[in-house]
């Protein structure tokens, strides 16, 4: 992993800037940017970026998207798997086949940046979709073929917030890949436990809570229960910038990472965040294949 150069314009916060998750959720932020040296999320984006080596390359993309979508209506997340790092970015239309962002546009302006080979059925009732990122397709060496589509799931109950499906959409073929499951991290950590059980890749008598729900991270709003085909996946939302800290640091990211984010933890503190875990339970451990961060740009 190269090293973190200089942040080459780094954005500040200002109180006028939505507080927003990875759901285009509004929410009440801990504090007010509090000083000039408050930095909105994108700067971690962005540091991951130049960690990879694509800094430049993500730093335009971002300038593509903004300029064609508007602020604030793109979610990125920051993967980090098999010591790689990936990124991917979220479109939100609640409005459906009536939706003002569809596919379609998203595509018209990556294809400034990418050879866009994606095409989709925009009958389709997805509310969302999203666009898996890597250095290959950042540094042109590979088109830009398919996407994941996002559709609500009506079996929700209690104090279950929503639920919905995933699909891997490439060349008109949709691949089931996860289910969803959003429950309010207070009222429904019952609910949430009793779904962690229900999964084959926990083969135990008795789930290793404290390890699948460290204390750390119970300070979310959010909990949400993803069902996949090689691990399950937890997502904690609304964490403060701390519990963050902990994350990055238990997932092992790249030092440079780690390091950046540790100086300036004190400049995010107006902000709550989004992460998600691909986790196995292998002999009574958790063990954390996959992490991931989000924010909004």
């Amino acid at each position: 992993m190269a090293k973190l150069s200089v942040e080459p314009v780094a954005e500040r916060a200002t109180v006028d800037d939505p507080a927003l998750d990875f759901c285009l959720w509004s929410y009440t932020p801990p504090q007010p940017p509090g000083s000039a040296d408050s930095l909105r999320s994108i700067n971690l984006l962005l540091d991951s970026a130049e960690c990879a080596g694509v800094g430049a390359e993500m730093r335009q993309l971002c300038q593509v998207l903004r300029a064609a979508i508007g602020d604030w209506q793109t979610v990125w997340g920051v993967k980090w798997a098999d010591d790689q790092l990936s990124w991917e970015l979220y479109f939100y239309d609640y409005a459906r086949t009536q939706r003002r962002c569809a596919v379609a546009d998203v595509v018209a302006a990556l294809s400034e940046q990418f050879d866009c080979q994606l095409r989709v059925d925009e009958r389709i009732h997805y509310f969302m979709f999203s666009v898996d990122i890597d250095v290959e397709l950042l540094r042109r060496q590979r088109p830009l073929t398919s996407c994941n589509l996002y559709l609500g799931n009506v079996a929700n109950h209690g104090a279950m917030i929503s639920s919905g499906l995933s699909y891997h959409y490439q060349d008109g073929v949709a691949e089931l890949r996860n289910l969803y499951y959003f429950f309010a991290a207070r009222e429904g950590l019952d609910d949430v436990c009793e779904k962690l059980a229900l999964s084959v890749h926990n083969p135990s008598d008795q789930l290793p809570l404290a390890q699948l729900l460290p204390s750390p991270l119970l300070g979310c709003r959010t909990l949400v229960v993803a069902h996949k085909s090689q691990s399950d996946a937890l997502y904690f939302s609304g964490i403060a910038a701390s519990a963050l800290d902990y994350a990055v640091r238990r997932a092992a990211l790249p030092a440079p990472l780690v390091a950046a984010f540790k100086s300036d933890m004190h400049r995010y503190q107006h902000l709550l965040f989004d992460i998600g875990v691909d986790y196995r339970t292998v002999d009574g451990k958790v063990e954390w294949s996959k992490f991931s961060y989000y924010g909004v740009m």
